[in-house]
């Protein structure tokens, strides 16, 4: 099947054996953009993050020529923060990130490269309240992916379930 558009997704879930459970089309909503000093809206939209009852909530952060993504999620419950480093990020980033989580106690939930030398993907289990939230994440976008105060920041929310378009398994 091929994509219903440019403003769509491929999304794929695997078991915890790697094979391929699902896979679909997700539409992408066009995200919020701020020309300068996007890190001051982090706390705003982690504390919207937390306000709402959705079953599914995405919140990411970028660059808006994609560089790097910091992503929250909560899923049935449960909140994950999802690192994706492109592949000419310093490995000492993501040996960072990694201590910083581990320090928290944090789960790893997946760790994979990203095929085509993509980069990597990394999902971790957290817990804590809004304010515990906004420091990690503030920590995780200025001192692992190095964003600064004053560049500019895309930023997606998403708190219902997006557009989704099933794809067969056998294509």
């Amino acid at each position: 099947m091929q994509r219903p558009g440019p403003d769509y997704m491929m999304v794929t879930s695997q078991d915890c054996e790697g094979k391929i459970t699902s896979r679909e089309w997700v539409k992408i909503t066009e995200p919020d953009h701020y020309d300068s000093c996007g890190i001051s809206e982090v706390p705003r939209y982690i504390a919207r993050f937390f306000a709402s009852t959705s079953s599914f909530i995405g919140l990411s952060f970028f660059q808006p020529e994609g560089r790097d993504l910091a992503s929250l999620c909560k899923q049935d419950g449960g909140l994950s923060i999802i690192l994706l480093f492109g592949h000419e990020r310093d490995p000492a980033d993501e040996a960072r990130a990694r201590k910083i989580f581990e320090e928290l106690g944090a789960t790893t939930m997946h760790d994979y490269l990203v095929p085509g030398d993509q980069g990597r993907d990394i999902r971790w289990r957290v817990e804590g309240d809004v304010d515990q939230i906004t420091l990690l994440y503030r920590q995780v976008l200025m001192e692992i992916l190095h964003f600064t105060e004053d560049e500019p920041l895309d930023v997606s929310f998403r708190d219902q379930d997006p557009e989704r378009i099933a794809i067969p398994l056998s294509e």
